[in-house]
């Protein structure tokens, strides 16, 4: 195994912290007394009665506090994972499975909804659902990184008139014929799957009233017998742009046409305000090591009486939401990367800003050859994720040379950076394929100070020139 000297990790500069971030040492603090060491006592199994079970249990249950208290939950509708993919393949598939096990396929509904440039954690459960007969419907973003609340309100109206006879959107195709018509005059058009294609929509030329009236509490929605929408999924960071989604209002368009609420949190947690009550939201997914936390631990929020069918089945921990003996380690530290994000989270959002003025600054020298992939002003975005393109060269080669010379940057998501095929992300927003192959991703974190910026932008000028 080939490793580099730490002589040389040290004079290296990370750039890539929205693929994963190096663990505080207080986490790691936390972490060390529920590690299995048998001297420190606290090695036992939380669902164990005795005494040393108990220790653990206590602990694990002090972390879950936290993490509720951070959102604005309450601890029994916190559940721990194996890390955001499993929360939400766990939810997605677990709320779909439990609307239609309470309500039945015709009440329950047929349709799910969700953006294009979704996680492929997102994507990849949401299309095992259509080949199982769901109806989907990926909306596309509008060339600013968006999901406009008009698309979704658009796609879901016109579905439900497509699927009003109750039928539940199933037969004749009825949730994906309407949303071959669906979009936004806002931006942002839907692409309907049904197992037969893809057809992407025209863009709608009006939108419909009811999208300024959405709006209402968190309770949950009750299906009716009219064709409706059974789950929303729509991300609140993007993981490669860092555009910052609506999603209060897309909650509450969802929410008004009876449909559940999930988001992939994973790159919002402890970076920006998230409210669960606030937002309205139903269901969330979370992931310890974005925040400084340790890898292999994550959560999922599911909202007190959301149907839900449990997808990993055993010996029925977790109140028999997520079976398996709970990393009790794993959680203290999640909780702990937790309590120090939100204590530094607006100090942290201000610094990382000015670093990215600086960095945006200093690339705006290189246009036209250099820009920025998206107009960030435009609207909101977490400023520790940069997304640039390169004209005339590779994101791969790009990588490969800024690597040589110390630098860690990556071309898009880290789940899937080893592919040669471009970003479904930024194709979904309308680049072409050879834009989407010549952009690199820069992100920040809080090792990251002016200098590494400086060093970056001396070496990448000689790169690129």
């Amino acid at each position: 195994m080939s490793t580099l000297p730490p002589s040389e990790l040290s004079q290296r500069v990370y750039l890539d912290y929205a693929a994963t971030t190096p663990m505080h040492p207080e986490v790691l603090d936390a972490m060390l007394p529920w590690l299995g060491l048998a001297e420190a006592g606290s090695f036992a199994n939380p669902a164990s009665l005795h005494s040393e079970g108990k220790l653990a249990r206590q602990a694990l249950d002090a972390a879950r506090a936290v993490i509720a208290q951070a959102i604005g939950a309450t601890p029994p509708e916190i559940v721990f994972t194996s890390g955001g993919t499993e929360s939400n393949n766990a939810l997605i598939a677990g709320i779909a499975q439990g609307v239609r096990a309470r309500y039945g396929p015709v009440k329950g509904g047929n349709l799910v909804v969700t953006s294009a440039f979704e996680h492929h954690a997102v994507l990849e459960p949401i299309r095992a659902l259509r080949r199982n007969g769901w109806q989907t419907v990926e909306l596309k973003p509008s060339r600013a990184g968006l999901i406009e609340p008009a698309a979704l309100l658009v796609a879901l109206e016109q579905a439900a008139a497509a699927g009003g006879t109750g039928s539940g959107g199933a037969a004749g195709g009825g949730a994906a014929d309407a949303a071959r018509t669906s979009g936004a005059a806002t931006g942002g058009a839907a692409v309907a799957r049904d197992g037969s294609g893809t057809t992407t929509a025209a863009a709608a030329q009006t939108v419909s009233a009811a999208a300024a009236a959405a709006a209402g509490g968190a309770s949950t929605p009750t299906p009716t017998s009219d064709f409706h929408c059974t789950l929303v999924s729509i991300m609140t960071v993007n993981n490669e742009i860092g555009t910052i989604q609506p999603i209060d209002e897309l909650a509450a368009i969802s929410r008004q046409h009876g449909a559940l609420f999930h988001t992939d949190a994973v790159q919002a947690l402890g970076k920006i305000p998230f409210n669960v009550n606030a937002l309205g939201i139903d269901a969330a997914s979370f992931s310890a090591h974005k925040i400084a936390g340790p890898k292999g631990v994550g959560a999922f929020y599911l909202r007190t009486l959301t149907p839900f069918n449990a997808q990993m089945l055993g010996g029925g921990q977790e109140r028999d939401l997520r079976s398996g003996t709970v990393n009790v380690a794993g959680a203290v530290g999640f909780a702990k990367a937790v309590e120090l994000a939100l204590l530094q989270l607006e100090a942290e959002r201000t610094r990382l800003a000015g670093l990215r003025e600086l960095l945006v600054k200093e690339l705006a020298a290189l246009s036209p050859q250099v820009h920025l992939t998206i107009d960030a002003e435009e609207r909101g975005f977490i400023p520790n994720i940069i997304s640039i393109l390169i004209d005339g060269f590779e994101s791969e080669e790009l990588i490969m040379r800024l690597d040589s010379a110390g630098f860690a940057v990556s071309g898009g998501a880290a789940c899937s950076s080893a592919s040669l095929e471009p970003s479904h992300v930024l194709l979904s927003m309308g680049l072409s394929r050879r834009q989407a192959q010549s952009v690199l991703r820069i992100s920040l974190g809080s090792n990251t100070q002016a200098g590494d910026i400086d060093g970056f932008m001396q070496e990448f000028r000689q790169v690129v020139n």
